[in-house]
């Protein structure tokens, strides 16, 4: 299978700056039970995640899906955008790293990555794939070719 570019990948993480976003996260969280005014932790947020585009609500049920720490390394992980001339391969690794990632902390990065190269949203391929499709391959588990043949079709 064809590696990713560096240009796709996460960079390396600092435990620090994750061990402080986690903390401030905590907080956040701790406010928005509390119904207290989160403006102040969310700048304190966007400064250490160095971006402003996750709004305060993404953590209110947070610790129904994933801990402070992994919402940390979410946060910390680049924005996915559409690269021109993504290849095949490459939409099949994220693919693979989408259906078993090797870093559970950056499938959600994979996922919108895999999302902003191929035409239409393509998150409900990996976690709610139509029925029908899955009978005409005759398996529940695609192969990250099957994955990219179905999102490049629509």
């Amino acid at each position: 299978m064809t590696e990713l570019r560096a240009r796709l990948r996460p960079g390396p993480r600092d435990p620090a700056l994750t061990k402080d976003l986690s903390n401030c996260i905590e907080r956040i969280v701790q406010a928005l039970e509390e119904g207290a005014d989160t403006s102040a932790l969310m700048a304190e947020h966007n400064r250490i995640a160095g971006r402003s585009d996750i709004p305060a609500e993404r953590y209110e049920s947070l610790y129904a899906s994933m801990s402070a720490e992994e919402a940390a390394e979410e946060a910390l992980a680049p924005v996915a955008e559409c690269v021109p001339g993504i290849s095949r391969g490459e939409l099949e690794a994220l693919a693979a790293l989408i259906v078993e990632p090797d870093d559970f902390a950056h499938q959600t990065y994979y996922l919108a990555l895999f999302e902003a190269n191929t035409p239409h949203g393509n998150s409900d391929l990996f976690f709610w794939p139509d029925p029908d499709w899955l009978k005409e391959l005759g398996t529940n588990e695609p192969t990250p070719s099957q994955y990219v043949d179905k999102a490049l079709k629509g």
